[in-house]
C-alpha cells in the first residue's frame, strides 16, 4: 500500500502502519492518509526483519537493497494495533517521542495488556478460582495468577467457625494483622474470614476488632492472628500520585478491578479516574470506556451494589497496589489521601488488643517520569 504524498526531503515524517487483522493502515503525521482492507492471514516467512533497507547476503532469504537514504528515530513494534488516537498522541508529543509517553500509566496500560496475552477466552481468565465453590484451588487459567498481592483479598466470610466460602464481601490485608474495608459491607458480628495462599492452602482467621474512620466509608479491622506471609498484604499507592499519574476530570488510566458475580470472584481491567483527592472514581458501563494503549473493552465489568468492598487496585510491574474498595457502584475512597488517619486506626486496634503494631506500606513512585 502506497502514501497518497511523498515524504518531503530536509524535514522529518513521522509514520504509523497499523493492521488490526482486517484493515491496513497508514497514517503520516499522526493523520490517516491510506487504508486497505485485505482478506489475508498472516504467515511466517521465516526472514529476519529489517530496518532502513535489506541486507541478508546468504540463506534462504538472500537479498540486498531498498536502502533509507535519511536518518531513522524511534522505531517501535507495539503487540495490539495503535488507534487513531493512539497515533495522534505519539505524533502531538513532538520530539519528547514516545519517551514522553513512556510514563507510569502507559507502564500500567502496556504491563496489563502484556498479562493478557494468550488468554483468549476472558470468561473463564478473570476468574480467579476453579468452579464450583468452596474455593481450594486458583483457576490456572487466571491472567493475573502469580502477580504479588493476588492472595491479600479475602476469598469470602461467615458468622459460623469455618465457614462456606461465599465471594463477598471481601476484606484486603494492608499488614500480617490489619486489613480495609467498606464499613456499610460487613455488620457488627465478628466473622471469620479465608484466605487462600497460592499454594492453595485455605486461612482462617477471625476479627478481633474494628473501628472507622469518622464521616468515611472506610473501616480498619483487626485478626485475631497474623496470617503466614504467604498470604500477604498489599501496599497502598504513594500520595504523591499526582507528579506520576494524569488526574484530570477525563483522564483514565488502567486499574485492576475486583468484583463478584454469582459468588464467583472476578479480577478484571478497570479504567480508573484520580481527579478527586477524596475519591477514586470508576464507572458503572466501564465497557464503554477505552484506556489508550491498555485492554479491550471486552476486557471491563460494571461493579454493583453487591460489590461494596471489592478492592480496586493498579498492577505496577508485577505487584498489585491498593487504591480503594468499593462504596458506590462508580468509586470508593482514595487510601493515598488517607494514610494518617489509617494508620492511627491501626495503631489503636493494635495496642487496645495487644497485638503487633504495624503500619500500611505506601507502594513507592520515585524513578518514574513525572507528568507534564
Amino acid at each position: 500500500m502506497d502514501s497518497t504524498t511523498d515524504a518531503p526531503i530536509g524535514q522529518w515524517t513521522h509514520l504509523v502502519g497499523t493492521w488490526d487483522g482486517t484493515t491496513l493502515r497508514l497514517y503520516i503525521n499522526g493523520a490517516l492518509n491510506q487504508y486497505a482492507t485485505l482478506n489475508i492471514t498472516p504467515w511466517d516467512s521465516g526472514c529476519p526483519f529489517h530496518i532502513g533497507g535489506v541486507y541478508d547476503p546468504t540463506g534462504d532469504c538472500a537479498y540486498e537493497g531498498q536502502f533509507f537514504n535519511g536518518l531513522i528515530d524511534e522505531v517501535t513494534y507495539y503487540n495490539q494495533a495503535l488507534s487513531a488516537a493512539d497515533v495522534s498522541s505519539l505524533y502531538n508529543a513532538g520530539a519528547g517521542g514516545k519517551c514522553f509517553t513512556y510514563d507510569l500509566a502507559y507502564h500500567m496500560a502496556t504491563n496489563a495488556v502484556g498479562h493478557s496475552l494468550g488468554h483468549t477466552d476472558i470468561t473463564l481468565a478473570t476468574k480467579e478460582f476453579i468452579n464450583p465453590y468452596p474455593y481450594t484451588s486458583w483457576n490456572p487459567d487466571c491472567w493475573l495468577l502469580g502477580v504479588a498481592g493476588l492472595s491479600a483479598t479475602s476469598i469470602g466470610y461467615s458468622n459460623a467457625p469455618y465457614p462456606v466460602i461465599y465471594g463477598y464481601p471481601e476484606v484486603t490485608m494492608v499488614s500480617p494483622r490489619h486489613f480495609l474495608f467498606a464499613d456499610h459491607a460487613i455488620g457488627t458480628n465478628p466473622p471469620t474470614f479465608a484466605f487462600l495462599d497460592p499454594n492453595n492452602v485455605v486461612y482462617f482467621a477471625r476479627l478481633l476488632d474494628r473501628t472507622n474512620l469518622p464521616n468515611t466509608d472506610i473501616a480498619v479491622g483487626i485478626l485475631d492472628h497474623d496470617l503466614p506471609s504467604s498470604v500477604g498484604y498489599l501496599p497502598v499507592l504513594d500520595p504523591n500520585y499526582s507528579t506520576y499519574l494524569p488526574t484530570g476530570t477525563t483522564d483514565y488510566v488502567q486499574g485492576i478491578g475486583g468484583k463478584s458475580v454469582y459468588n464467583q470472584p472476578l479480577v478484571f481491567s478497570q479504567p480508573i479516574r484520580l481527579s478527586d483527592p477524596l475519591y477514586v472514581w470508576w464507572n458503572p458501563t466501564a465497557q464503554i470506556i477505552p484506556l489508550g494503549f491498555g485492554l479491550g473493552t471486552d476486557w471491563s465489568f460494571p461493579l454493583i451494589v453487591e460489590d461494596s468492598s471489592s478492592p480496586q487496585r493498579f498492577l505496577i510491574n508485577n505487584q498489585l497496589v491498593l487504591l480503594s474498595s468499593a462504596y458506590f457502584s462508580t468509586g470508593g475512597p482514595n487510601y493515598a489521601n488517607y494514610i494518617v488517619p489509617i494508620n492511627q486506626a491501626m495503631h489503636y486496634l493494635s495496642t487496645n488488643n495487644s497485638a503487633p503494631v504495624y503500619q500500611l506500606t505506601t507502594y513507592s513512585l520515585t524513578g518514574w517520569p513525572h507528568v507534564q
